[in-house]
This record gives structure tokens, C-alpha cells and sequence, in this order.
């Protein structure tokens, strides 16, 4: 029996023995596996690019104090053999994500797969099954443009561009807010004028794609929205930017904190940004998409990147085609020397880049600069609504999008009927014109303004008076031009006289020294490429120096009317004229009244008669029986032409007034005009408006005259009887201020 229980114990020691034996070896955890992975060499190398380096953060916005885990995201699975560790990246650093299969036994790393997050454009339709060939994870689509958005392995990248049903791959660019933490806005773009009006912005309906907008606050009403980051299906906002955009858009007018520039304005929250203030250009084309068919007025952007996409281009385009107003933060990257700062999205041609500008109407250097930038709005220091239901100060051009956005919402309101590229261009024309004459890439057009009415403003100017003739001639005659006349830049009676010959030859006038062709001049008259040079005046006007110079060119025909004075050339520039019963009468030595009246002589082909206060001139009593004179407009009082010239006129009409400027209304009025146009020139020098008046005379317009600094009464009562909005300026500020452009803009 001993025996027998020895072997039974044997036997049962070996078997247990043996069921240790082949037990299962010990499970790595998953601290084990995590350390596994983080010692292989390439994944080390990837985990060590996303610390902070030099005390800042790759595109973190406005966060200075980041731990290396928030620039990517790590999420860990398991079956009975493996750990499959993905980590995520929150940057551009390449690749996007890397997936490392641990095995769960040994510890070695079995693979490590390289993804890269793409926008993938089809030909056709979205074929998902092309992706999967290529074990690549959809992450979403958009059917509008056919694209859709994945994962794709680095090493099959290749091999699905050359798929024929592709049209377009590019990587998935990081996109990010545009503000910097640092009411007078609503003043300064004159909303409240909007709001005393009942424009409030009711009925439009505007897209705040960003990191969502608060829900809560007591300020903002949103109407609806959508959430496109991956881990929530909340619209609100877990950042605060989002909310500051949405309060200077649509903040309610309930006397409690803020009010918006559209208070009444429908607000859709449109999350594609996270809590950082980060997303990707993919859930910016699924939002814009969203927008379209959610039949949103206008999208606003206040996010950007540095990043190209032709997949954001085309959907931002298409939205722009079915009649979506697109308004995008330019950037906060300020100046740099020899290229544009704008980002994207604000710099593609169906988006309105907008710049900031501070409260004295100054540039913020903060604010990037190119030639995209359309207008500028205020930028610095703006309270708006935040998170927690409270107020906050914020800089940055994020905070200049929302005024134009909210702008924009109140003109659609007034205007129902003008389309989106309408609404763009009286955007761009109700501006406080800040920078250079015309769109320039610090300020665009200027700063916006809201309007009663809607004005046409534009500026003609130049560095000199030859540059201001050429670039009257450029706005005038774009492509080129048989004819120019040519007329020394002091010798004001000749291009007076001239005037009506110029119109009949659909020629500019050009000025020049004496002695000597100016650059700007030279340079208008090779891009002309005229045919014909007509020279003004005599050699005590323009030498014959010139006249070669001109030939030089290659000038076919180079002709002079010229003259022993100013009242022969006049003559003889009368007798180069067509047909008429109808003379203007002038005179030659003090003309200022005469500056309003040459376009209106100019489009009915009358004559030009200069004489003296008390005589007329042999020459010109001749010319009136040569034309068959009937009838005579004397322009001005007694002080330039005496009752005794004018009663030897036939049937004499004088236009008269206290001054210069009361005299050139009087000539609206009187001779009963109807321009199309007004335009406007300085009183006291005469070159503007003599270079100005045949493109008046084009362009069925009147010349007015006023002081530099001051729109004169009797010009302010003229322009409010013809109830026009379309002005053109000529001169630059020297010549015409700013606060005549606004009394224009804003008084009249």
C-alpha cells in the first residue's frame, strides 16, 4: 500500500508538474507595452518632435504652457496576442499617426504602420472602397465636391494617386483660430445708424465655423448647428473663441453685456475646431459644406492656416457660386518683406480677407499683409461675449471677420435683392479709405462703413500732376488709344480750350514740361500705343525737344496746334472742331469758373472762346462768324467777363455765383445737366480738373469744384439735388482731404 500511495502521489506531483509546464506564459501589461513602443527608435523620434520646444508649442494658439501629451492623442486596444498602441498627432509633423502592434508576450513591436491624414478628391463619385484597398480608415465625407478624408499608409500613398478615379490627393493641413488674448467696433463701422433704421440683421442666417459657440450665455441665441471634431457631437464651445466671434456677430440688444453688429441675425454654431482652438481643413470643408446645405447667407472664419488646399478652394468657391458671402480672418502673422502674410482660407479670390485696425484707425501690426486683404475692420482690445456666460477683451484679426460678417448681414437685410457679389462690392466701396489711394495690402480698400445710402466713391490720384494724368488716363482708356493730346502742365487755358477736341478724338490729356517728356508720361504714351500726338500750345509751350521725343516713340503722326498766345491756340483748336451753333465763352487769363464747365463743353462738341474781361480777341470775333455762332454760355461774373464783351455775344446766357464753386453748381442747375457721375476736383489748382474733365465727359459726368478740407455749402446743396451716390475724386489728399470724402460718404 505504501508503495501503491507513493506512486499515486508521484503521479499527481507530475502531473501537476506537468500542467505547470505547459501553462500560459505571463501577459505583458500595459505600462510594459507603452514603454515597449516608446524605446523603438522611430517611435521615439516622432514622440521627442512633439515636445515644446524653445518655451513654445507647435500651432497651439495662444497657450504658452502646454505638456508634450496635449500636442497628440494616444488611445490603446487588445486582443489575446497584441497591444495596438495609436498615437495621434495634433500637428503637421509627419506622419499624422502611428499605429505600433506590441506583442503581448514578448514585448517586441511587430510593426508600426506610418499614416497620414489626407483630403482625397474623385473624378466621379466617392468610391470608399478605394481606401479600404489600401487598409486606409475614412474618417469622413463630403459628396458635394466628391472628397472624402482618411487615414492612408505612407507607403501606399503612391499607389492611390496613380488610381484613375482619383482627381486629387493632398495632406490634411492643421487649421487654427487667429485671435491673441490680449465696444467701440460697432461705433467705429456706424452700426448704430443701421439699427435706427430697423436693421438688425433679421432673417439672415450665419455659419460661425469654429470651436463652437456657447449655449448658455444669456447674450447669443443659436439657432442651430453641428459638431464635426471627433470626440463630441456638441456645437458647444469648449475654447471660448468661437463665443467672442458669435457675440461680436449676433450678441442679443438686451442691455446686458454686449450687443452684436446683427443682434437679430440667425446664428448656426459650427464646431470644427476643439478645445485648443485646432482642426483640420477636412472638417472645414465638411462645415462649409453643411452651410451650403443648410442654406446659410454667410460663413464666418475667423481661423487660418498657412497651408494651401485646392479642396478647400473648390468648396469655398462653390458656396461662393450658389450665393454664400465667405468672410475670413486674414492672419496674425503682420509684415514680412517680399511676400504676403494672408492665410487660407482668407486668401482665396471667393473669400473677404479681413485686416484689423486699432481705434485711431491705425493698421495692427499684428494683421497680415498682401494683396488679398479686402477690407479691415476694428481688431484690438474687442469685448464680446466668452464662456461662463461672462465678457472678455480679445485681439486679433479672428475678432475684425465677425464686424464685416455682421455687416454684411445687415446690408442683405436691406437689400434683399442684390446678389452676393453686389453685397461684396458695396462692401468694398463704403470704406474710410485709410492707406494708399485704392485697395492696398495693409488696409484693403479701407475700413468698412454702414451707409443710409449706398455710395460709389472712388479716388483718382497721383504723386504729381503727370502721374495723376496718367493714371486719369489709365481708368479712362484700359487697353489703348488712337489719339493723345499733349499740353504743357502749366498752360491751364490750353488743356481748357482743348478739352471739347479730346473728347471728339476719344483722346486723354497728358501733361509735360516744357523741355522735356516726363517718365510717367513717356511710359503712358508707349502703353497708349496712339497713332496720333496732338501738342498743345506753341514752342513757348512745348519745344520742339519734345516733339522729337514723342516721334521717338514711334509715333506715326505728331501734329501741333499752336499759336502766338493762349487765345490763338484757342482758335485754332475752335477750328479743328466739328460743327455747332454754341459757344462757351471764357476768360483767358482767369478761368477758374470755366474749370466745371469744360465736361459738359466737352460731351456736346461746343467750342471754347477765350477772351479778356474787356475785350474779344479779332481772332475769336472771327471764329464766331466762321461756325455760325447763335448762341454763347459766358461763364462767370462781371469780375471775369465785363457786360460790354457779353452784349456783343450772340444770345448770351451768363452762369454766375459768389464763387468758384457756387458758380460750378450753378452750371448743374442752370444749364439743367443730368450726370450720371460726379466728380470732384480742387478749386485752387487747376491741372486735376483739366486732365479730369474728357473722362467726365465719358462717363456722362459733371465737375464740381471744392476746397481741400471742406466740402463748400453751395457743393454740398448741389450734390443732395441731384441725388446721386456715384463720386470720383480727383487728387490725392493734398488735394482733397479725407473729411471731404467723408462728408461725401457719410453727410450728403
Amino acid at each position: 500500500m505504501k508503495k501503491v500511495g507513493f506512486l499515486l502521489f508521484a503521479l499527481c506531483f507530475l502531473t501537476i508538474a506537468g500542467c505547470k509546464a505547459t501553462e500560459e506564459p505571463s501577459r505583458l501589461t500595459q505600462k510594459a507595452a507603452e514603454e515597449a513602443a516608446m524605446h523603438n527608435p522611430k517611435i521615439s523620434k516622432w514622440m521627442n518632435q512633439h515636445h515644446p520646444r524653445n518655451g513654445t508649442t507647435y500651432l497651439v494658439t495662444g497657450q504658452n504652457n502646454q505638456n508634450s501629451e496635449d500636442l497628440y492623442t494616444k488611445s490603446i486596444t487588445s486582443n489575446d496576442h497584441h497591444w495596438k498602441i495609436t498615437y495621434t498627432s495634433k500637428t503637421e509633423i509627419s506622419p499624422n499617426k502611428m499605429e505600433v502592434t506590441v506583442n503581448s508576450t514578448t514585448g517586441e513591436i511587430e510593426s508600426i504602420q506610418e499614416e497620414e491624414r489626407m483630403i482625397v478628391q474623385f473624378k466621379q463619385q466617392v468610391n470608399e472602397e478605394a481606401i479600404h484597398d489600401v487598409n486606409g480608415e475614412i474618417i469622413n465625407t463630403v459628396e458635394t465636391i466628391t472628397v472624402l478624408t482618411a487615414y492612408i499608409p505612407v507607403d501606399k500613398i503612391e499607389e492611390i494617386k496613380q488610381n484613375p478615379e482619383i482627381s486629387t490627393i493632398e495632406k490634411d493641413a492643421r487649421i487654427r483660430a487667429t485671435s491673441q488674448v490680449v465696444d467701440w467696433g460697432n461705433e467705429k463701422i456706424r452700426t448704430p445708424i443701421a439699427w435706427q433704421a430697423s436693421f438688425t440683421g433679421k432673417g439672415q442666417k450665419i455659419a460661425i465655423l469654429d470651436s463652437g459657440v456657447s449655449t448658455s450665455h444669456e447674450d447669443l441665441k443659436i439657432t442651430d448647428g453641428v459638431a464635426f471634431v471627433p470626440y463630441t457631437t456638441s456645437y458647444d464651445d469648449d475654447n471660448g473663441h468661437g463665443t467672442h466671434v458669435a457675440g461680436i456677430i449676433g450678441a442679443a440688444n438686451n442691455t446686458k453685456g454686449t450687443v452684436g453688429v446683427a443682434p437679430d441675425a440667425s446664428l448656426y454654431a459650427v464646431k470644427v475646431l476643439d478645445n485648443n482652438g485646432e482642426g483640420y481643413v477636412s472638417d472645414i470643408i465638411a462645415g462649409i459644406d453643411w452651410a451650403v446645405q443648410n442654406d446659410i447667407d454667410i460663413i464666418n472664419l475667423s481661423i487660418g492656416s498657412d497651408t494651401p488646399s485646392n479642396m478647400l478652394k473648390d468648396v469655398l468657391d462653390m458656396a461662393y457660386s450658389k450665393g454664400i458671402l465667405i468672410v475670413a480672418s486674414a492672419g496674425n502673422t503682420g509684415y514680412e518683406p517680399y511676400h504676403s502674410t494672408v492665410g487660407y482660407p482668407a486668401a482665396y479670390d471667393s473669400v473677404i480677407a479681413v485686416g484689423a485696425i486699432d481705434q485711431s484707425n491705425k493698421w495692427a501690426d499684428f494683421s497680415s499683409v498682401g494683396p488679398t486683404v479686402e477690407v479691415t475692420s476694428p481688431g484690438v482690445d474687442i469685448l464680446s461675449t466668452y464662456l461662463n456666460n461672462s465678457t472678455k477683451r480679445l485681439t486679433g484679426t479672428s475678432m475684425a471677420a465677425p464686424f464685416v460678417s455682421g455687416l454684411l448681414a445687415l446690408l442683405k437685410e436691406q437689400y434683399p435683392e442684390l446678389s452676393a457679389a453686389d453685397l461684396r462690392s458695396i462692401l468694398q466701396k463704403n470704406v474710410i479709405d485709410l492707406g494708399d489711394a485704392g485697395r492696398d495690402p495693409y488696409y484693403g480698400y479701407g475700413l468698412v462703413q454702414y451707409s443710409e445710402r449706398i455710395k460709389d466713391i472712388q479716388r483718382v490720384s497721383g504723386k504729381n500732376r503727370f502721374e495723376l494724368a496718367v493714371n486719369i488716363s489709365k481708368a479712362g482708356w484700359q487697353e489703348s488709344s488712337h489719339t493723345v493730346v499733349l499740353t504743357n502742365y502749366i498752360s491751364f487755358a490750353d488743356a481748357l480750350a482743348s478739352s471739347p477736341l479730346a473728347f471728339k478724338e476719344n483722346a486723354p490729356i497728358l501733361l509735360t514740361h516744357k523741355d522735356f517728356l516726363t517718365s510717367e508720361t513717356k511710359e503712358e504714351i508707349q502703353r497708349l500705343k496712339p497713332q496720333k500726338v496732338i501738342v498743345i500750345g506753341g514752342p513757348g509751350s512745348i519745344s520742339e525737344s519734345v516733339i522729337d521725343s514723342v516721334s521717338s516713340l514711334g509715333i506715326a503722326t505728331v501734329e501741333r496746334i499752336g499759336g502766338k498766345d493762349r487765345f490763338e491756340v484757342a482758335y485754332h483748336i475752335a477750328q479743328r472742331m466739328g460743327a455747332t451753333n454754341t459757344a462757351i465763352i471764357a476768360n483767358g487769363l482767369n478761368f477758374p469758373d470755366a474749370l466745371a464747365i469744360a465736361p459738359y463743353a466737352a460731351r456736346n462738341g461746343y467750342i471754347f472762346i477765350l477772351t479778356t474781361k474787356d475785350s474779344i480777341p479779332n481772332n475769336i470775333k472771327r471764329i464766331l462768324q466762321e461756325k455760325g455762332i447763335q448762341h454763347t454760355i459766358v461763364v462767370g461774373g462781371e469780375g471775369s467777363v465785363s457786360e460790354a464783351v457779353v452784349s456783343r455775344l450772340p444770345q448770351p446766357i451768363r452762369i454766375n455765383g459768389k464763387d468758384r464753386f457756387e458758380v460750378a453748381g450753378n452750371i448743374i442747375e442752370n444749364l439743367q445737366i443730368t450726370p450720371e457721375i460726379l466728380y470732384f476736383a480742387t478749386g485752387y489748382s487747376f491741372a486735376d480738373a483739366m486732365t479730369g474733365s474728357v473722362l467726365a465727359a465719358k462717363e456722362n459726368g459733371a465737375m464740381l469744384l471744392t476746397s481741400p478740407t471742406n466740402l463748400p455749402l453751395s457743393i454740398q446743396q448741389t450734390v443732395k439735388a441731384t441725388n446721386l451716390t456715384k463720386y470720383k475724386i480727383l487728387g490725392g489728399t493734398g488735394s482733397i482731404s479725407e473729411n471731404v470724402y467723408m462728408q461725401l460718404m457719410f453727410e450728403l
